[in-house]
């Protein structure tokens, strides 16, 4: 009974708590990039572009969708969502299963993490280790219920981040367990695994390059050994960084234009606007980490120019001081206390798991919250031991810190549930980003769209002109103009299609909804005059080709329209003339 407690008591309590949170998501509907990833994603929908994903260089030609543009990269996370629509189609709850189950894995791979860690030559004598156990459990518990974590959770796209979080967690467990085996043939094994589940990790998301160095810094921080034996084991590690350039430079060579533009950043942003803004941005998380409110899919975070604004300087500086303090406590542990490397590791895997999307690569979103699933580990880790080192000092602490930790870990569960209760609809998700970011023109478009899509364009159409307001941009334009078509209202739509060939002279997207329209009423004359502006500004959308095809023979003119029929059958072989 007693190795029952020990051993299979905490993951069953670990994995109750994290059920309960999540109980209330697995009607929840696909929301934002779900859609172009999951509902409208071809690639998903056939194993061949997984068994073979060379051939979704091809597709992507063919499909105009945002999902191919990591494909090569995450092929391991686009698989597992070709296996949920194998299985049940677009039904949310096979997809909602997998995530949470994903996220109890993961929160039982932190548990076992974390108790492994003190059983490394550097902690197993340490004065923490009698309480490993206890660190390990309320570690789990905190980041199975945190509510920072709903985003990579119930937003089933953000499956990435939490599967490449397991991947990479299930890596450097397996590390730790091949340092610490005693047989030859279990080191080899365990070793084994750590590289399967590197590979699996970059496969799955951007994020694990950062796996070798963080292992690297394991290594150094717990384990004792010659330079030597260390290269031995780190150095085929950090060949596995080459996997995800390699991905990227063979999709390149591939076809000119194809997966490789589709991985590129879409933004403009100069990289040390982008730095100096993620120095406040890196501070917000930490809020997000102690003191999870005012959460949101889509914040409106402003963009720092300058080093010099008060804001960016006093970040870095904030910055700077927690990482002055994991260099402290590291120095410190080096003396009388080495239960002091785990505030600096939990530090030091904070900066380097973030790495990737806050530093100077620039990314077109500067904050989302699934960003912080895997820094989280180290955090929580950190903080948790903290707190026990913190109780040793006193008896009454030490009675104490239990008790803190269970009401923390029941109060984190509540927010969390009540978060999650937002993810419900599109409706309720983007209601909340505009209740809490009033002057955020991309979430008055998205709930106007949600209102749409419900049948409610009144709605629809009052967000859509909020949006324009605020910060006018195509789609809003775009989407309004259909709104006012659905309800009857063709001059308003024909109308707020020119304002936007005023504001968006080279969207391609404009004119071909202008032309659509301008066909519908029977004027196909003027359908072709946009159609071709729409073809001279985006040649390669074979939906254009099309219309203009269609419009052409509507006309007469049967030879320029067998022309543009053919090459939207080039383009794709998709595309069928049957409707408009």
């Amino acid at each position: 009974m007693g190795v029952f407690k020990k051993s299979v008591l905490p993951l069953l309590l670990i994995c109750l708590l994290g059920a309960a949170v999540y109980s209330n998501t697995l009607d929840s509907s696909f929301h934002f990039d779900d859609n172009s990833n999951i509902v409208q994603n071809t690639l998903i929908k056939d194993f061949k572009y997984i068994l073979h994903p060379s051939r979704a260089i091809d597709a992507s030609m063919e499909y105009n969708l945002l999902s191919t543009n990591m494909f090569g990269n995450r092929i391991v996370g686009y698989a597992s969502l070709a296996l949920n629509y194998r299985l049940g189609g677009l039904d949310e709850r096979g997809y909602h299963i997998f995530n949470i189950a994903v996220h109890l894995i993961t929160a039982m791979l932190v548990f076992w993490f974390a108790l492994i860690t003190f059983k490394t030559p550097r902690l197993t004598g340490s004065r923490l280790a009698e309480r490993a156990r206890a660190v390990a459990l309320f570690t789990a518990l905190l980041f199975v219920a945190h509510p920072v974590q709903t985003q990579a959770v119930t937003y089933i796209v953000q499956r990435f981040a939490s599967l490449a979080a397991l991947f990479y967690l299930a890596s450097l467990l397996s590390y730790a367990g091949a340092r610490l085996a005693r047989k030859t043939s279990a080191r080899y094994g365990l070793y084994a695994l750590t590289m399967i589940f590197a590979v699996l990790a970059m496969k799955t998301k951007e994020i694990a390059f950062t796996l070798p160095p963080a292992i690297a810094l394991y290594e150094l921080l717990f384990f004792e050994d010659t330079l030597k034996r260390r290269l031995k084991y780190l150095a085929p590690l950090f060949l596995t960084m080459l996997i995800i350039p390699a991905t990227i430079y063979f999709a390149d060579a591939s076809v000119s234009g194809g997966l490789l533009d589709a991985t590129k950043v879409k933004t403009d942003m100069p990289r040390l606007t982008y730095l100096f803004t993620e120095f406040r941005v890196i501070v917000t998380y930490l809020r997000l980490l102690a003191l999870p409110v005012n959460q949101s899919l889509d914040y409106l975070y402003p963009k720092f120019t300058s080093f010099s604004d008060p804001q960016v300087f006093l970040s870095f500086a904030f910055l700077v001081s927690v990482a002055a303090l994991g260099i402290f406590t590291l120095r410190r542990s080096r003396s009388s206390a080495p239960e002091l490397r785990l505030i600096s590791f939990g530090i030091f895997w904070f900066f380097l798991t973030l790495s990737i999307e806050s530093s100077f690569i620039p990314i077109e979103d500067v904050i989302f919250e699934h960003r912080l699933y895997l820094p989280s580990v180290g955090v929580l880790f950190a903080v948790v031991s903290a707190a026990f080192m913190l109780g040793r000092t006193h008896e009454k602490l030490s009675r104490a810190v239990p008790v803190f930790l269970v009401a923390l870990c029941l109060l984190m569960s509540v927010k969390a549930y009540a978060r999650n209760a937002v993810w419900k609809s599109e409706v309720t998700l983007w209601q909340d980003v505009v209740e809490k970011s009033p002057e955020n023109g991309r979430a008055h478009t998205n709930l106007g769209y949600a209102y749409d899509t419900r049948g409610e364009t009144e709605k629809a159409i009052e967000q859509y002109l909020i949006a324009i307001r605020i910060a006018p941009d195509e789609k809003s334009y775009i989407n309004l103009a259909a709104a006012n078509k659905d309800m009857g209202r063709i001059d308003k739509a024909i109308e707020y299609l020119e304002e936007a060939k005023r504001h968006f002279p080279y969207s391609a997207n404009v004119y071909n909804n202008l032309g659509v329209i301008y066909y519908n009423l029977d004027e196909p004359e003027k359908a072709i005059e946009q159609y071709k502006m729409a073809v001279s500004i985006n040649p390669r959308d074979a939906r254009i080709h099309l219309n203009l095809g269609i419009a052409y023979s509507a006309v007469g003119l049967k030879a320029k329209a067998e022309h543009e029929l053919a090459l939207a059958s080039s383009m794709n072989p998709a595309l069928f003339v049957g409707g408009h």
